[in-house]
C-alpha cells in the first residue's frame, strides 16, 4: 500500500532489470544537459534502461521503464543520466516532474506471450522451445526470501565490495536453467498532446525469474543519480540512490522497436528513443527482492543552459 510522497527517503521495494547498451554520442546529447560531461570514446557512450516492477512504494504497487541517454561526469561521481522515466501510476509522474526534475512520463506496461501464434505481432520472434516445468516468468513472479544462500559461483560475477566483474556467458547461463524468456512486456507513452506518442515505446523480451536454489549474493549498491534542467525544476540536481538486492547476470534482453505513426511525426522527436534502445546490449543485471531507498535531491551549484525542446 503506498505512503505517499511524504519526507525522504522514499522507498520502493520490488524487482528490476538494468541493461546497459551502448549509444551514440550524437544522441546523448539530445538529452544530456551541456553543463554536465559526457563519458564518451570513440563517439560512444554508455546508456540502457532500467525496468522495475514495485510491490510496494510511495504510490504503491506500480511499473516503471527508465531509458538512459548515456553516462555522465561530475566529479567525483558518474552516473546514467534519464533520458526518459515512465511509471504506471500519476501520483509517481507528478513528483518525478515537479520534485526530483525528471522528465517522467504516464506509461502502460502489458505483458504478452512471447510464443506468438502463427500471425501473431510482427514485431516477435519466431516460436520458441516449450519451456520447461516448473518455469516462472520474471514479471509474474513472487518475492524471494531477503537473505539466500550464495550462487554456487560468486566470485565470477561479484568482485570485493560488490563490484561487478566480467559476467558469465551465455552457456553458463543456460547450464544454471536461466534460459528461456518469459514473455515480451510492451512500454506506452501514455501522454496526450505534444508529449504523448501513439506507437509504443518498446517491447522488451524477458527473462525467467531466479530458479529455485541459485541465489545471488545479496549486495548494498550506492547508486548517486542527477536530474533537473526541465521546465520545472530549471536546475541541476544530485540525489542519492541507495539499492539492497540479490543480484544476478541474466542474458542481455532483446528489444523491439516499433514504427511511429504519421501522428507521432508531429510531436517532440525526443520522444521517440529508438537511437537510446537500439543500441548493441552489453550485459543485464537482475535484481531481486530489491529494496531501494531514494534521498531528498539536493541542487547543484552548475549553471544551466536551456535545452531545447525542453525535457518536461
Amino acid at each position: 500500500m503506498g505512503r505517499g510522497y511524504k519526507e525522504a527517503p522514499w522507498v520502493f521495494e520490488g524487482r528490476a532489470l538494468y541493461q546497459l547498451n551502448l549509444v551514440r554520442s550524437s544522441e546523448a546529447k539530445k538529452y544530456v544537459p551541456p553543463d554536465l560531461k559526457l563519458v564518451e570514446f570513440a563517439g560512444w557512450t554508455l546508456g540502457g534502461w532500467f525496468l522495475a516492477k514495485y510491490d510496494d512504494s510511495p504510490a504503491g504497487q506500480m511499473q516503471e521503464f527508465v531509458a538512459l541517454g548515456g553516462l555522465v561526469w561530475n566529479p567525483p561521481t558518474s552516473c546514467a543520466w534519464a533520458a526518459r522515466v515512465f511509471v504506471s501510476a500519476k501520483e509517481a509522474r507528478d513528483h518525478g516532474v515537479t520534485h526530483v526534475g525528471l522528465p517522467s512520463r504516464r506509461g502502460t506496461f502489458s505483458l504478452e506471450p512471447s510464443e506468438r501464434p502463427d500471425g501473431g505481432p510482427a514485431f516477435l520472434p519466431p516460436l520458441r522451445k516449450r519451456r520447461p516445468a516448473g518455469f516462472v516468468s520474471w514479471w509474474q513472479a513472487q518475492n524471494q526470501p531477503k537473505v539466500g544462500r550464495l550462487s554456487r559461483r560468486p566470485a565470477e560475477g561479484m568482485g570485493m565490495h560488490g563490484v561487478l566483474n566480467k559476467p558469465p556467458n551465455a552457456d553458463e547461463l543456460r547450464e544454471e536453467g536461466i534460459e528461456a524468456d518469459s514473455g515480451v512486456v510492451t512500454i506506452r507513452n501514455a501522454e496526450r498532446g505534444y508529449r504523448g506518442l501513439d506507437a509504443p515505446v518498446c517491447s522488451i523480451e524477458l527473462p525467467a525469474a531466479a530458479p529455485a536454489g541459485q541465489w545471488a549474493p545479496r549486495l548494498k549498491i550506492p547508486l548517486p543519480s542527477f536530474s533537473g534542467n526541465t521546465d520545472a525544476v530549471p536546475g541541476l540536481l544530485r540525489y542519492a540512490c541507495n539499492m539492497l538486492a540479490n543480484v544476478r547476470f541474466v542474458r542481455p534482453c532483446r528489444v523491439h522497436l516499433h514504427e511511429p505513426s504519421q501522428q507521432d511525426a508531429k510531436r517532440d522527436p525526443n520522444e521517440q528513443l529508438h537511437g537510446i534502445l537500439a543500441g548493441k546490449p552489453l550485459l543485464c543485471i537482475a535484481f531481486d527482492s530489491m529494496k531501494m531507498s531514494v534521498g531528498q535531491p539536493e541542487v547543484m551549484r552548475t549553471r544551466r543552459r536551456r535545452l531545447k525542446p525542453a525535457l518536461a
